[in-house]
């Protein structure tokens, strides 16, 4: 991303980083990149019965495993490994309630016990991109109380409590979790391989004119 911000100055020559960039079946990525959880893509099965809605184009260009490790390539496509790290931002590590507005709250919130060391806190998961609601304040102010009013949650969801906490005088106070991506052995090559990839474009693309 570094990389692209540098070169993006050049409105004649782009870097284009995009999320979920395959499913732009127009576009013509020059690096193609597949994430999967356990399982991965290549041992699930297409909707309704699996979660995929199709399967990678074959000529990705790698694949990145998110907390798993696999020794298999799929379809001779390199494999690399990365893993969430759930890292405190603000607030601390006193007991609390703990929330989750986000895909997989539960996965989330046995992380946090972890890290707290406790077994039995409660918590309230949300869907993912939950508005909270002043009744949702309601809500964790009655069930956080016996903790002090102390609230766990991650960054996504903070952004959206935050402003409604200040707004009505609320007494919760925030512990701010966010989940980051930990470099593993192996991923330096992979970056390596996306850089020089960039650079190669960069330097051969012709000029975009109007």
């Amino acid at each position: 991303c570094a990389l692209a911000s540098s070169h993006g100055a050049d409105l004649n020559k782009p870097v284009i980083v995009l999320d979920d960039g395959l499913q732009h079946y127009k576009l013509k990525p020059d690096f193609k990149v597949v994430c999967t959880k356990s399982p991965q893509f290549w041992e699930d099965t297409l909707l309704p019965l699996g979660r995929l809605r199709q399967y990678p184009h074959n000529d990705i260009d790698a694949i990145i495993e998110i907390n798993c490790k696999s020794e298999e390539h799929w379809e001779r496509v390199p494999v690399y490994h990365l893993k969430h790290e759930t890292t405190l931002l603000s607030g601390s590590r006193v007991p609390g309630l703990l929330i989750g507005g986000i895909a997989h709250p539960q996965a989330f919130f046995e992380q946090l016990k972890g890290i707290l060391t406790l077994d039995h806190l409660e918590s309230i998961p949300f869907k993912d991109h939950h508005t909270y609601s002043n009744h949702d304040l309601e809500l964790l102010e009655r069930r956080s109380e016996k903790y002090g009013f102390n609230v766990h949650c991650t960054l996504k969801d903070a952004v959206k409590l935050l402003p409604l906490i200040e707004q009505k005088n609320s007494p919760i106070q925030m512990h701010i979790w966010d989940i980051a991506i930990a470099e593993t052995v192996g991923v330096e090559s992979l970056m390596r391989n996306m850089v020089n990839r960039i650079e190669e474009v960069y330097k051969n693309r012709p000029v975009l004119r109007d």
